[in-house]
C-alpha cells in the first residue's frame, strides 16, 4: 500500500507561540526599591523570552485599575527598555483580578496553539475578598483560554506566598499542588521591625 505524501502537506503543523504577560503590581504596598527590582527583572527576563522564536512580550501594571505600559508583540528591544524606563508606579491597591482579567482580554486573539504565560510579579498583600476575586479570575482564564499557565514572582516586605499560592491554584482541584512548583521569591525582604 502507497501512503498518500500529499495528507502531511496539508496538515503542516501550526508553529507555537509563546506569549508572556508581566502583571506588575503597582500599588502603595510596594515601595521604590521593590518596584526597580521587578523593572530590573522585567529587562532580564525580555532578552531571554527575546531568544524564543515566535514569542511576544507584554507588560501590565495594576493597582486599583490597570495600565499596559508594553504591548503585546515581538520583543524589541529598545522599544521594550523604553516602555520599562518610563513606568511610573501607580500606587493604589492591589487589583490582582483585574489585572489576570486585562491579561485574559489581550491574549484571548492569540491562536489557541499559543502557550499562554502569565508572570504575576507581587507582594501578593490583598485582603480576602480581592484574593478570591483573583482566584475565580484565574479559573475562569484557565476555563476560556487554553495553554494557560500562572506564575507568582513574590516582591518586597510581607510578602503573602500562602496566598499568592492560592491564586495560582484558583478554586477547586485542576491546579491544585502547583502553587509551590510556580512560586518564586524574586527580592522578598523581611517586615519592617516597627
Amino acid at each position: 500500500m502507497a501512503v498518500d505524501e500529499s495528507v502531511s502537506e496539508d496538515h503542516d503543523e501550526v508553529e507555537e507561540r509563546l506569549c508572556v504577560v508581566f502583571l506588575v503590581d503597582g500599588s502603595g504596598s510596594v515601595g521604590e526599591e521593590d518596584f526597580s527590582c521587578m523593572t530590573n527583572f522585567l529587562l532580564t527576563a525580555a532578552d531571554t523570552i527575546a531568544a524564543v522564536p515566535n514569542s511576544k512580550v507584554c507588560v501590565v501594571q495594576f493597582s486599583n485599575d490597570t495600565r499596559v505600559e508594553v504591548p503585546l508583540a515581538a520583543v524589541d528591544k529598545t522599544t521594550f527598555e523604553a516602555g520599562i524606563h518610563n513606568m511610573v508606579r501607580m500606587n493604589g491597591g492591589t487589583n490582582i483580578a483585574a489585572a489576570v482579567a486585562k491579561a485574559g482580554s489581550l491574549l484571548k486573539a492569540e491562536a489557541s496553539s499559543s502557550r499562554r504565560v502569565l508572570v504575576l510579579l507581587t507582594d501578593g498583600r490583598i485582603d480576602t475578598y480581592q484574593a478570591r476575586e483573583a482566584g475565580q479570575m484565574v479559573a475562569q482564564l484557565s476555563d476560556e483560554q487554553c495553554n494557560v499557565g500562572l506564575w507568582a514572582f513574590g516582591v518586597g516586605r510581607g510578602v503573602d506566598s500562602a496566598e499568592l499560592m492560592r491564586i495560582i491554584e484558583g478554586p477547586g482541584e485542576v491546579a491544585k499542588g502547583l502553587g509551590r512548583e510556580r512560586y518564586v521569591e524574586l527580592c522578598v525582604r523581611d517586615d519592617a521591625p516597627w
